[in-house]
């Protein structure tokens, strides 16, 4: 349905395109989308494609016969119907012809563009997309990408749990197509390695303070699934929150960020931490970089120029708004080299068709039909649009990203995944992942990336405190021993206590010697009880009580037992030292008093003793 209503508009407009138009012969141009003032920033890389354009029609071995250029510079605001807005307006607009896209920005800005882009026989290249669905080739027939997909790290993502033995973690998730798809992608993925995940999803106009959930009790690990922007105030909450211990908490980000990106620029309002607070939250955080690029960044590209020489250049110009007056307020991007690249992928591509159409050759099986020199470009799906996009898909060259070639659905080859940690105020490579690979890199290793050890995901730490089986057999059959004995004892004491012999041994003291006694066989009992302390406050709330009344057991137990022995000793002694017929005599109460008294010491002495160590 979709594709029809897209049939039907690019119809119409082409049906009330204006006739008439020239232009130079020897020019052919492209239409440039980026977003420019959106969440994410990518209009800069015009300077980019600027620099790309010098080199390829300063070579004459490149397009000898044209000149490459583009025909206007849209903003799709990385919003989706902006995006059709503005590809749409520059169609219709008189005498414009151009036979591809790069652009345009974010995904969901590509989306429309190049799902339309088919219908007048455009290529569309895009240097910074990755959602995942724009490998449907059914949908995105002309569709090529710089920047490589989603799909080419998110198992890197997955690896880093594994490998750290996290088994628990959020995702947090802003609520856009390039996001949402990664979530489920994840989520899906972390299953299968056993690896529970919740997620946290919320819109870009929510703020993080109003989510009361947005870091769930008892979480340690947070991967943040986001625009840079949106970032920054989830971490400024963080802060507010107090996950500021490197030792506790970990977090994983995208590095594909801005440099230094916790350093917030003047003009930002929607943060209220420092720089600082910031960093005391990502101190310490894993960065994923999914992108290619040269790790020798002096290594000569195509254009004979270096990774570093190109951004030298390109913040030259970034400074030096006066060339660009119409984009005074450009800033700084980290896809500026890839747009680089994507202009060399259309112009060798283009120089490709130019050489067959010239030379007279047979379209390749794909594409049947007559060849249309590329200077009669006419916007009509044609045999040249079928070879431009089979040249396309045969790139293959040393670009400023590393080895620029296509899939068959026209995605970037994958690359191993570079993983980055935020130390020292800056993203520091330590690690890649490529074919279910971790590798530490640059004399890396756990101990260095976490030197205060790999903190825990949230899963409660079983702890079983246990003796030896043959121990708790001992003690458990002494102890049950001793307590039937008491019984026993308390039975025979109870039932013959009226007898002149049992009344001569004091039955209610022997009571006592009982109970204290009872009271140690007892605290046995609970002193080798297994303790598990999985939930913590259900271990200090309960099992943590029983070692207490086990203590208490024991010590109260033993006063009340020898206490009561020795009463009765010193009442025989106190008998046969005071002869005198006048003394007074030492009832069982007189010595029950003494022993109550003595045990009530000996909680006094407990209480204080257990309320100090608390």
């Amino acid at each position: 349905m979709n594709s029809c209503l897209l049939f039907l508009l690019a119809f119409i407009i082409t049906s009330s395109a204006q006739p008439n138009c020239s232009h130079q012969p020897d020019e052919l141009r492209f239409l440039f989308m980026a977003s420019n003032g959106s969440s994410f920033n990518s209009f800069s890389s015009l300077l980019g494609v600027d620099i790309a354009l010098e080199r390829i029609n300063s070579n004459s071995s490149i397009l000898p016969n044209f000149t490459l250029s583009y025909s206007n510079a849209a903003d799709s605001q990385c919003l989706r119907t902006p995006s059709l807005s503005a590809f749409l307006s520059q169609r219709i607009a008189p005498c414009s012809n151009f036979l591809a896209v790069i652009g345009s920005g974010c995904s969901v800005a590509t989306d429309p563009v190049a799902e339309i882009g088919p219908f007048w026989g455009l290529s569309h290249i895009s240097f910074a997309s990755s959602s995942v669905h724009l490998r449907d080739r059914d949908r995105f027939k002309n569709y090529f990408q710089i920047y490589a997909s989603e799909n080419n790290y998110i198992p890197g993502i997955a690896s880093i749990m594994t490998f750290y033995g996290w088994s628990r973690v959020v995702i947090i998730t802003e609520k856009v197509t390039l996001f949402t798809e990664t979530e489920e992608t994840l989520f899906e993925l972390l299953t299968t390695k056993s690896v529970n995940a919740t997620r946290i999803d919320f819109e870009s106009d929510d703020n993080p303070a109003d989510i009361p959930n947005l870091f769930p009790e008892n979480e340690r690990i947070f991967f943040l699934n986001m625009w840079e922007p949106k970032a920054r105030q989830v971490i400024c909450e963080a802060y507010k929150r107090g996950y500021t211990d490197r030792t506790k908490y970990g977090w994983i980000l995208y590095g594909w960020y801005s440099n230094a990106w916790w350093n917030l620029r003047s003009k930002n309002t929607t943060v209220t931490c420092t720089n600082e607070q910031l960093y005391s939250v990502l101190n310490g955080a894993l960065a994923v970089q999914q992108y290619p690029i040269n790790t020798n960044v002096t290594k000569t590209a195509i254009g004979n120029l270096s990774y570093s020489e190109f951004y030298e250049l390109y913040d030259a110009r970034l400074a030096d708004n006066v060339s660009y007056p119409s984009h005074a307020y450009l800033e700084s991007t980290y896809v500026a080299h890839m747009s680089y690249d994507a202009t060399w992928t259309l112009a060798l591509a283009l120089d490709r068709t130019a050489r067959r159409i010239a030379g007279g050759q047979d379209p390749v099986p794909e594409c049947s039909g007559t060849l249309t020199p590329l200077d009669q470009w006419d916007n009509t799906i044609s045999t040249t649009s079928c070879l431009i996009r089979y040249e396309l898909g045969r790139t293959s060259f040393e670009g400023l990203t590393g080895n620029v070639s296509f899939d068959d659905d026209g995605i970037r080859h994958n690359s191993p995944t570079r993983i980055y940690q935020i130390r020292n105020n800056e993203q520091q490579l330590v690690a890649r992942w490529f074919e279910d690979n971790f590798v530490y890199l640059n004399n890396e290793s756990t101990e260095t990336v976490f030197p205060d050890g790999v903190p825990s995901d949230g899963t409660p730490i079983r702890i079983v405190s246990t003796f030896h089986l043959s121990l708790v057999v001992i003690f458990y059959t002494i102890s049950f021993a001793g307590l039937v004995f008491c019984i026993i004892c308390l039975v025979f004491t109870f039932y013959f206590r009226n007898k002149k012999l049992i009344k001569l041994i004091s039955p209610n003291l022997n009571y006592f010697i009982i109970a204290g006694t009872s009271m140690v066989f007892l605290s046995i009992f609970l002193r080798i009880f297994p303790f598990d302390t999985s939930d913590e406050e259900r271990f200090k709330k309960t099992r943590l009580l029983l070692c207490y009344i086990s203590l208490y057991l024991d010590f109260i137990g033993y006063t009340i037992a020898f206490g009561t022995i020795l009463s009765k000793m010193w009442r025989i002694y106190y008998i046969f030292h005071n002869p005198s017929p006048n003394k007074k005599i030492l009832t069982d109460w007189h010595l029950i008093g003494l022993i109550l008294l003595i045990t009530a010491g000996m909680v006094a002495i407990l209480i204080i003793g257990l309320a100090t160590l608390a």
